[in-house]
């Protein structure tokens, strides 16, 4: 997810970030299968019907603190991240849930979703800031 770089974050067991080069993706005949051992785990521009350039995103994680996955999101996409006043007292316990998320070519908002939504999380999202509620 180090948009811009050829680089990505390989998130450790123990909910560390180590940031290497990308591999190569590998291309496979019609057909064929990619690679099972490939973690998708970056952006990249696409064009859309009218040529217009949209960011999609590629992020498998297992079993990581919510909270060390949002705080690399932070960083990496330069986001503001707030918890609503409904969560405030669970911030710390949330934080430390654990998640799962495996998505392919998405936009932010669906990526976000995915990552939030079985955690029992919502978001509002202005730009760059995100407002983290409960699903109601």
């Amino acid at each position: 997810l180090l948009l811009g770089f050829d680089l990505t974050c390989q998130v450790s067991a123990e909910g560390g970030c180590r940031v290497v080069p990308l591999q190569p993706v590998p291309t496979h005949k019609s057909g064929g299968q990619p690679s099972p051992n490939r973690v998708p785990s970056e952006s990249s521009p696409v064009q859309n019907g009218r040529g217009i350039s949209r960011q999609v995103y590629h992020l498998t994680i297992n079993r990581q603190p919510l909270g060390s996955v949002l705080d690399h999101l932070r960083k990496q996409l330069q986001l503001e991240i707030r918890w609503s006043e409904a969560l405030q007292k669970r911030v710390s316990e949330l934080r430390q849930q654990r998640v799962s998320c495996a998505v392919h070519a998405v936009n932010l908002d669906q990526l976000l979703s995915s990552l939030l939504g079985p955690a029992g999380l919502t978001y509002r999202r202005t730009g760059q800031v995100l407002i983290l509620q409960p699903v109601e």
